[in-house]
This record gives C-alpha cells, structure tokens and sequence, in this order.
C-alpha cells in the first residue's frame, strides 16, 4: 500500500497546484455538473460533446517535487489531446508520471524507479486524467455506457516492511447524471460506494489508492494495488454506468435546448507509484460503446464544438431560465 502521508503534499500540488494548507480537495467529478445552454450554440439533439478535460502529473524524489497540470473548461478541436508529464531523476532513482486524455477517454501512468537505498527517503510519482462529456435528447430514456479499463501494476523490491514500503495503485471512476439530482444526491451516490466526497489531502489521497470495486447505477468505481507481497497484477475489465435525463424547462420558449433532456458522463482515472512501485494505464479507460433505453449498443463518438461564441443577450437570458429551472427542480 502506498503511504498516504508523504504522498498527501504531492497529490494536492499534481491536482491543484495549491499549498496543501490552502487546497479544499475532493475525488471529482462528484459534484452535478453545471450547464449553461449558450455553451451549445452548435450542438445537435442526440450527440455528445467534451465539456471539459483535466491532465495532473506530479513527481517527487527525497524533498524535491515537480508538477505539471492542463485543463480546459470548454476544449476547442485542437485541445482534445492533453499530456501532462513530469519526471525527475536524482541518485540513482527516476519518478515519471503521465496523464492523458483523448476524445473518447482519459490514460494515466506512473512509475518510481528506486535502487532501494536504504538512506533513501521517497521515489514517488502520481498522474490524474479526467474528461466531462455532456448531450441533449427529446427523449428522456436513460443512457448507459461501457467503458473498458486495461493496464497493468507491479512492485519491485525488498520495501515490503517499514515507513516507506514499495507499492503502486490504480484508482478508475465512472459517473452518470442523475434525474434532477442534487448535491445531497451525489454525496449519497459516493456514501453508497464507500467514499466520503469531503474527503481531503492524506484522506482523500488514501481513498484513491484503496479505490473499492462497486457498481451502483449512475457509479461504477475500480480500484487495485500492488504490493511486494502481490507483485504485479493485469487488469482487463469493463466500467458500466448510467446517465439518467433532467430536463431543461424555461418559461418562454428562448433556446433549442428548451424543453429537451439533459445527460453527462464524467470518466476519471488515478496512478500512483512509490519506492519501486509501477502503474500504467496509459491506453486505458475509454469509453467504448453506449445504448439508449433498451436500444442496440452504438460506438461511442464524442466531438468538441468548434467555437464557443460570445453570449448575446438573449442567450444569456436563455442561460439564466435554464438553471433557473434546472435549480428548482434540483431544490424540489
């Protein structure tokens, strides 16, 4: 098992390049995304679109650290392919992580070459990919995914006892839109898989790297570790979540999306690697296929909108009506 204490200020400045005294964490994507209808000028009923894509990569050797991060709110077609990389080598010992994301995924590795010196204080490396899709339908038949998760993790070495041990972990969530579902929804959703959504810094760090295996209607998590006790594990399995419609209801009929129901997905993907412990997910978690109600299962196709213009007047009021709406529900 990797030690979350060490690893806690590393994890915190790889995801938020934030002091670990300052930053307010929790494992995302469990808070409702937030949507407003002027960002589809573009979009199609029936498709899906990237809303947002996030790539961490963070290393540390001993007491140095490096972190590197990219996101994109709204990623235009030359955005889609995100590399986050940081590596440092020093005495002896390489720590690399990668984070990856992809039009239809997200991939992550880390790795931490240590020559086991037993003056050594940390090899250590952790890589987060996220990417947030969302889509509009007249119809409100909920939608499920399949989203394939393959790699592969091991441990090397004698660290197999004392406070830095060598060990590596992967950590793959899947969330689907809940109808009308609120903050508390999303909260019970995570309670429900065994993961506390306020957790922060060494706790939440400790939840990703003990990842549990469940699925739960709009949640399916996956977790493993290696240890030098279990060396190397194969993982080849499949993710399968739901996204339920809430429906966008504005008084006067002032956008296409008025009327009609919306869905996301959000699709995340941790490694962590410590003292000879490697992760590589790095062609991993993709989503592959999905289905509409009790409909035959399509390839997955995900597209970006070519240009987000600036919200005229009578967007924004679009905009305003919808979440309006969308927020009386969510209260109901």
């Amino acid at each position: 098992m990797l030690r979350s204490w060490h690893l806690s200020a590393l994890a915190l400045a790889a995801l938020y390049s934030a002091s670990p005294a300052s930053a307010q964490v929790s494992v995302p994507g469990f808070l409702p995304g937030s949507f407003a209808p002027y960002l589809a000028t573009g979009a199609v009923p029936d498709g899906w679109y990237l809303g947002s894509n996030l790539a961490t990569a963070g290393t540390a050797i001993n007491s140095i650290y490096d972190t590197q991060q990219q996101f994109h709110a709204v990623p235009n077609p030359a955005q889609l392919d995100l590399r986050a990389e940081s590596m440092l080598m020093a005495g002896g010992r390489t720590a690399s992580a990668l984070g990856l994301t992809h039009i239809d995924g997200v991939g992550a590795a880390a790795s931490a070459i240590d020559r086991l010196d037993p003056s050594s204080t940390l090899t250590a490396a952790v890589a987060q990919a996220q990417v947030w899709y969302w889509g509009y339908s007249s119809s409100n038949l909920p939608v499920s995914f399949d989203i394939h998760l393959s790699g592969r993790l091991g441990a090397t070495g004698s660290r197999g006892l004392g406070a830095e041990p060598s060990g590596a972990a992967v950590a793959a969530l899947a969330l689907g839109s809940i109808s009308n579902g609120t903050t508390a929804d999303y909260n019970n959703l995570a309670s429900g898989a065994g993961l506390n959504p306020g957790a922060e810094g060494a706790a939440l760090l400790a939840e990703l790297q003990s990842m549990p295996v469940t699925n739960q209607r709009n949640l399916a998590t996956f977790g493993a570790q290696a240890t030098v006790v279990d060396t190397a594990k194969t993982v080849d399995t499949v993710l399968r979540v739901t996204a339920d419609p809430t429906q966008i209801s504005c008084e006067t009929l002032v956008s296409p999306m008025c009327g009609k129901y919306f869905y996301f997905l959000s699709v995340y993907l941790f490694n962590g690697a410590e003292n000879g412990g490697f992760a590589d997910f790095s062609q991993s978690l993709r989503v592959e296929t999905f289905s509409v109600g009790s409909g035959a299962s399509q390839v997955f196709e995900a597209q970006t909108l070519s240009a987000v213009p600036e919200p005229t007047s009578a967007l924004l009021l679009a905009a305003g009506l919808s979440v309006v709406a969308v927020a009386r529900r969510r209260r109901g």
